[in-house]
């Protein structure tokens, strides 16, 4: 119960809080493929006169296909609330992320799920997705992810370049095993 002088939605979230830390399932709130090469969010270059612009020329395309992908999987999402709203400021968020890079020239053939260790910052990617994220209304603002975790690789033969994004809207402990 709040007070009279809660917001609105406190008692949406308190309840939202209470389920989801008692969850005993890991299934995300929320999935979806983002098509498109990813493209990073992060590293400025000066133009001149004091101002700094994005590097990455292929950020827009690249946020605004993350944002068209979350807004369409949004109305199938699992959240404990109905109809989907924004998940409100103040409940923890974990962000889960797979990017699918192009493939190389050198990359074998047949190889499948081979770890890309070249540029993009894989911390940089996770910025471009987060902001877009936001941008979508999937949370009220980024700084509620409490928790992510991402890895990057080389596209298997035939599949398309992305991402594979999931969202909980609780925090979630990934086991690492040999990492404390």
């Amino acid at each position: 119960m709040t007070s009279k002088n809660s917001p609105p939605d406190a008692d949406r979230a308190n309840e939202i809080i209470r389920r989801s830390t008692s969850a005993v399932t890991t299934a995300p709130d929320l999935r979806f493929f983002a098509a498109g090469v990813p493209a990073p969010k992060g590293s400025k270059r000066h133009v001149g006169n004091g101002r700094m612009i994005e590097s990455s020329t292929k950020l827009p395309e690249w946020a605004a296909s993350v944002i068209a992908s979350a807004k369409e999987a949004m109305p199938h999402a699992g959240f404990d609330f109905e109809p989907f709203e924004t998940i409100p400021a103040g409940i923890p968020v974990t962000v889960m992320t797979t990017y699918v890079m192009p493939r190389v020239s050198d990359t074998p053939r047949q190889a499948t799920d081979l770890p890309h260790v070249r540029k993009p910052d894989v911390d940089k990617l996770d910025r471009a997705v987060r902001d877009a994220l936001t941008s979508a209304g999937v949370y009220a603002d980024d700084n509620q992810v409490s928790a992510c975790w991402s890895r990057k690789r080389y596209a298997n033969p035939n599949e398309a370049t992305g991402a594979w994004v999931s969202v909980y809207a609780r925090p979630v402990s990934v086991e690492l095993r040999g990492v404390a």
